[in-house]
């Protein structure tokens, strides 16, 4: 059952592995090595924190997070990255989309 519901600070490893995820997808548009790079870097510190802090979202399927997300009021922003595997209307394979950032006015 697909759930959408605020994150939590224990949620910061599922959501590092997407936005991991969502960065090798990125190939198109980057060099090979470029991706390594940016996909390779761990969490920072304050992730945790972030998560905890902001109107951090995650969307669940069967308890396995499939995207994230999150709003920055102060900002006007959304920002988030998917991993479409399961997703209702998504492709079969384990495929990623980059992540989306759109500016609220």
């Amino acid at each position: 059952m697909i759930r959408l519901r605020r994150a939590v600070g224990a949620d910061r490893a599922a959501i590092w592995e997407v936005r991991t995820r969502a960065i090798a997808s990125c190939i198109t548009h980057y060099p090979q090595q470029d991706i390594d790079v940016w996909a390779s870097a761990p969490p920072p510190e304050n992730l945790e924190r972030t998560i905890e802090s902001n109107e951090f979202l995650v969307v669940e399927d069967d308890g396995e997070i499939m995207a994230t997300g999150f709003l920055d009021r102060d900002q006007g922003e959304a920002r988030g990255r998917i991993r479409q595997t399961g997703l209702p209307g998504s492709r079969s394979r384990d495929d990623d989309t980059a992540g989306i950032r759109s500016r609220g006015r």
